[in-house]
């Protein structure tokens, strides 16, 4: 089991009343473009709503929570939209932007939104971190071609520095030398966000084991909500968690690199969640997230080489 995977077994689902306005937000507005809707229904209900808006081929995507932490959401999705549109024109296997009404991003209720084509996954089969390794090796070649401007490594740059400010805040739930080890780990792994070394590239930005969906025609990728420019180590980090064989099999990294990066998504994931919890606090267990990441947290010095 991943380390994702824990955490997410871990924490509940977050739905709630936030969620049903979602909802209805983005039928509302399917309808408005002459989409025949009579059976919404949700796919997915973390810190995004993802409905597939029955009978229609067409599911839509609307951030919740995480507005919380990513302003303007709009700039986020409009990347992802981009990205995707550029990747499928070179017949890249992803989710596409729907072709059923304009992809958006929309403003309605309150709501940011997305539109995408829906692809009906296969039950009997999930992609393996060899499949995740072996295609992320396809997509960084056709990546490296993306035209567009991307920012470095845009989760961290935006998260890490809230959950950072938050620290102070989880006191009493987190104790003193887990916030230090947080801290420290930030000091230490700065140079590797802020001007990371080496070959930089676009990435997919947040590779992990549902960002490849298993559709009846084969495996395709979605959520690229995260695409940033960094070091390719950046999106195997989470696979290498899970197999790093099969990463050095496809593709052979750098050891330091690999190292450092896999420790950087570590905090910037652990840093996240102590961020949502400042804006989404009913949401209880939250801290044993942030423990299962910081288990895999160096807490010497020298535990991840220098960036330069």
């Amino acid at each position: 089991m991943s380390t994702l995977d824990e955490l997410r077994q871990r924490l509940p689902p977050w739905h709630d009343e936030t969620s049903s306005r979602a909802v209805d937000a983005a039928v509302g507005l399917a309808r408005s473009h002459g989409l025949r809707v009579e059976e919404p229904t949700v796919l997915a209900d973390v810190v995004s709503v993802v409905v597939h808006l029955r009978p229609a081929p067409v599911v839509a995507r609307i951030p919740t929570h995480l507005t919380e932490l990513r302003q303007p959401i709009a700039d986020w999705l409009r990347r992802e939209i981009d990205v995707t549109t550029f990747l499928a024109g070179q017949g890249a296997p992803v989710i596409t932007p729907s072709g059923e009404l304009p992809p958006g991003p929309h403003e309605h209720d309150g709501f940011t939104i997305s539109f995408w084509s829906y692809v009906e996954p296969d039950p009997d089969r999930t992609a393996s971190t060899d499949d995740y390794a072996a295609m992320l090796v396809d997509l960084h070649s056709v990546l490296r071609e993306y035209p567009g401007n991307l920012p470095l490594l845009a989760p961290v740059a935006n998260e890490v520095p809230l959950g950072l400010a938050a620290l102070d805040r989880a006191r009493g739930v987190l104790t003193d030398s887990e916030i230090d080890q947080l801290r420290s780990a930030a000091d230490r792994l700065r140079p590797w966000w802020e001007a990371p070394s080496g070959d930089l590239q676009p990435l997919h930005g947040d590779v992990h084991t549902e960002t490849l969906i298993h559709g009846r025609d084969g495996l395709v990728w979605c959520d690229f909500e995260d695409a940033c420019l960094g070091p390719r180590e950046w999106d195997l980090s989470m696979l290498f968690w899970s197999d790093p064989e099969a990463v050095a099999r496809h593709h052979n990294p750098d050891p330091d690199r690999m190292r450092a990066l896999s420790e950087l998504r570590a905090l910037h994931l652990a840093l996240s969640v102590v961020a949502f919890h400042t804006s989404v606090p009913h949401v209880d267990g939250w801290e044993e997230g942030v423990r299962v990441f910081l288990s895999t947290l160096g807490t010497d010095a020298g535990s991840v080489p220098a960036s330069g």
